[in-house]
Formats: C-alpha cells, structure tokens, sequence
C-alpha cells in the first residue's frame, strides 16, 4: 500500500513543484539586471571570437611560415621573396577574410573610393602591417 501511495505522490509532487519554479516570473527589475548581465557576456564574447579570429594561430605559424614558406611567395621578388607576390584583390579572390573596421577610416574611405591599387602586391605588405587580416597572414607574418 505504501509503495502505491509513493508511487502516485513522488510524480504529483516533482510535478507540482516543476510547475510553480518554471511559472514564477521575476520582477522587472531583477529581469533587466539579468538582460544586462547577459548582454556583458554576450559582448564579452563576440570581442574574444573577435581576437581569436584575429590572432589566433593555434601552432600553424610553422606549417605556413616554415614548411611552405608562403611569406615568400606573398612578398615576391620584388621584395625579397620569390614569384610576383600576392595582391589584395588575388588575397581576397583566394578567400582571405579582412576585418575592414580593423583599418584606419582614412584608408576604409580611399579603398571605397578607388584610391587604392588593390593589384599591387606592395599594397598587401603595406596592409598586413595593419593587422586587419585573418590568422592565415597573421601567422605567415610571425616568420617576417
């Protein structure tokens, strides 16, 4: 009888209790503390994933940089590699990903307004030195 009676009262109970913690509502208040906290750690986040794209090179630097050295062929000849070098627009055609905010706003505004050789492979030297690029070039620039 007993093992019946816990049978029918442990569920009604568990159930009865999920009810009245899932259906209580914080206040306003408390709910907008909360909405902030969350927003923080959401910030807080995007800016990690930010850097981690940016920076993170997770131990590539030595496959890119030193088994293909692929800095050379980025440079080319005329600036101490080997080949024609890389231009922005082949660097971007490959897929290379660029944060365009990680530029000065100067050169965001002659880049959309033409003002800047996108297919002169000095061009990409001058703006790896800007940091604006994914952690590909980032690692291949640890070798520089």
């Amino acid at each position: 009888m007993k093992r019946k009676l816990l049978l029918v009262a442990v569920p009604l109970v568990s159930f009865t209790l999920f009810n009245f913690v899932f259906k209580v509502r914080a206040e306003p208040g408390l709910r907008s503390y909360f909405d902030k906290l969350i927003s923080q750690s959401n910030s807080s986040l995007i800016e990690e994933g930010r850097e981690t794209f940016r920076y993170a090179t997770f131990g590539d630097e030595a496959w890119w940089g030193g088994q293909l050295q692929l800095h050379k062929a980025i440079e080319g000849s005329k600036f101490g590699g080997v080949g024609p070098g890389l231009s922005p627009a082949e660097a971007l055609a490959a897929g290379l990903k660029v944060d365009v905010d990680a530029l000065p706003k100067k050169l965001q505004e002659e880049i959309k307004h033409g003002k800047v050789n996108l297919n002169d492979p000095a061009v990409t030297l001058a703006l790896l030195s800007l940091n604006p690029v994914s952690k590909l070039i980032i690692c291949i620039r640890l070798d520089w």
